[in-house]
């Protein structure tokens, strides 16, 4: 009998300290293997919308429909190139843009990472106040490609750059200064995918 009690009071302690160390334990749910999830994050891209491009040969989501804008125009040398933007803006004036600019073929580009450097280093001067913050490459889409930040006085752009065959595929989310959120730039340059 007295076993009996003895064990039933150390269960009862045992249980007691159980319990205890859970309600002091701050976010005692995060020694789960199941990370949680914050719930108006994930519908917070609810209503984006998933766009296929068939010239561009990509599928991507916007925050809206884009609108599409394509060109042919020779450059400074007098190369044709075929320019084609997808353009779409938040109800938060965020511009998320996706250009490529395709070459007659790939002598034209001639050093690809030369390419992405000076196409970077034109966007972040084009302005008067632009200013290159930070650029470094990372593998994306089994590509050599060039993240960069750049500002101007009114806006943050963050983007990513690289080249496949001859074209040269420029992703951009363009934020009002001091409006910049991680994880819609992220959200939307990582739904990119190639479909080609």
């Amino acid at each position: 009998m007295i076993q009996k009690t003895l064990i039933l009071v150390c269960l009862a302690v045992f249980t007691l300290l159980f319990v205890m160390m859970f309600l002091n334990m701050k976010n005692w749910y995060a020694i789960l293997p199941i990370p949680p999830v914050n719930q108006f994050e994930l519908a917070r891209y609810v209503d984006w919308v998933p766009f296929s491009s068939q010239s561009g040969g990509f599928d991507v989501e916007f925050p809206v429909v884009p609108q599409h804008f394509n060109e042919n125009k020779a450059d400074n040398q007098g190369t044709l190139l075929n320019y084609d933007m997808y353009v779409a803006q938040s109800v938060e004036n965020t511009t998320y843009l996706i250009s490529l600019i395709t070459f007659p073929n790939k002598a034209f580009l001639g050093n690809p990472e030369q390419m992405m450097e000076t196409t970077i280093h034109e966007l972040a001067t084009a302005t008067p106040s632009g200013r290159l913050v930070e650029q470094h490459k990372i593998s994306y889409l089994n590509q050599v490609t060039v993240e960069f930040q750049f500002e101007t006085d009114t806006q943050e752009t963050r983007g990513r750059i690289f080249i496949i065959d001859r074209t040269l595929y420029l992703l951009t989310a363009i934020f009002e200064k001091g409006q910049y959120k991680n994880e819609d730039y992220s959200y939307f340059v990582n739904s990119f995918q190639l479909i080609k």
